[in-house]
């Protein structure tokens, strides 16, 4: 099995072919299904999308790069499975928030997905008081 079908398998996406086998599942799928449980985990931490916008912003531009998502998206799967995610994987990620295709993911992409994809529609929970990703 490759590493792409192991994280579908992982996330519990792939569809089963003839025979009983698991087909490989495409990467964007396998791309939301990681950002979809990578959400769970900010709404777990009582994040709201702002903070989880920041989080991701490292350097505080105003924007996400492709290093600032790839690095953020790993610690929460790190934390989440132990595993980081494949860099094909995070590519279909950056895609997915990327609307605009400048190579930076805004404020507005970032929360336009998660509402649009994630139905993280008027989140506005208060931000734990202490998670273990915060160091």
């Amino acid at each position: 099995m490759s590493l792409i079908a192991s994280l579908g398998a992982m996330v519990g996406i792939g569809s089963e072919k003839e025979g009983g086998s698991v087909a490989e599942p495409d990467n964007t799928k396998i791309a939301k299904e990681a950002i979809q449980k990578c959400v769970q985990s900010i709404k777990f931490f009582g994040w709201t999308v702002e903070y989880a916008f920041n989080y991701f912003d490292v350097d505080g531009s105003g924007s996400i790069t492709r290093v600032e998502l790839r690095d953020g998206f790993n610690k929460l799967w790190k934390e989440m499975t132990g595993g980081v995610l494949e860099s094909q994987i995070v590519k279909e990620m950056f895609k997915i928030f990327d609307r605009n295709f400048d190579d930076q993911i805004t404020f507005r992409e970032f929360n336009k997905v998660l509402q649009d994809e994630f139905n993280l529609i008027g989140q506005h929970l208060e931000k734990a008081p202490f998670s273990s990703l915060d160091a």
